[in-house]
């Protein structure tokens, strides 16, 4: 009898949540561009998602074909954000996206990760902020969990 696949089959295999067989083909460093606002303020409401991942020295957003993976982040002031386009996953047809945030700009090829050079604390208030990217699912959110700017700096790669 057929129809829905049984837990017994072995032919049937379910796309992974994130397509890591396929790595970044490039990482670029984007400075930000000047701004006389300082930090940006936090938007209001309530995480995009019930759970926040937390972040460690690195915020990553995989802009996937249908959603952003994660929805959304917790980061300290020190951690840097790390923005990778994945539109082509599971099959789906690759493009450019592009986004504008908190100062930073730019496109993001197929593939392509874009690190934002300096600390989420030095241009982000505490709180929460979407990132939203054009040509991309969106937007996902980012909670600074530490206000204001931080102090030392970790190196770019």
């Amino acid at each position: 009898m057929s129809g829905c696949g049984s837990a017994s089959s072995t032919t049937s295999a379910q796309p992974p949540a994130m397509d890591i067989s396929r790595s970044v083909t490039r990482t670029r460093v984007l400075r930000r561009q000047a701004s006389p606002q300082g930090l940006e303020s936090a938007v209001p409401g309530p995480s995009a998602a019930g759970a926040c991942a937390l972040a460690g020295d690195r915020a990553r957003v995989e802009f996937a074909p249908d959603v952003p993976i994660p929805r959304c982040v917790k980061a300290v002031a020190s951690a840097r954000l790390e923005l990778v386009n994945r539109t082509g996953d599971h099959g789906a047809r690759a493009h450019l996206i592009t986004f504008d945030f908190a100062g930073f700009s730019g496109s993001i090829r197929p593939d392509e990760a874009v690190l934002l050079a300096a600390p989420i604390g030095d241009y982000l208030k505490a709180g929460r902020h979407l990132i939203e990217a054009e040509g991309a699912p969106g937007p996902s959110v980012i909670e600074l969990i530490e206000g204001g700017r931080r102090g030392g700096s970790l190196p770019l790669p």
